[in-house]
């Protein structure tokens, strides 16, 4: 798990796997397995995604 603590409305980047590069907002913290539910925008619609907190970082 990552280092990184990641809270609610926060603006983050996927940093690996396959929506590498998609910015969205956290809208749920990490869980003890350190998994963060983030949502982006897909093709013009709101998805959540739920990603390891390792394969995210905080934009700046």
């Amino acid at each position: 798990m990552s280092g990184e603590v990641f809270r609610t409305g926060e603006a983050v980047r996927i940093i690996d796997g396959p929506f590498v590069n998609f910015v969205g907002v956290v809208r749920a913290p990490a869980t003890a397995a350190g998994v963060v539910k983030v949502e982006v925008g897909v093709r013009g619609r709101d998805v959540m995604l739920d990603v390891d907190a390792f394969r995210l970082e905080r934009v700046r």
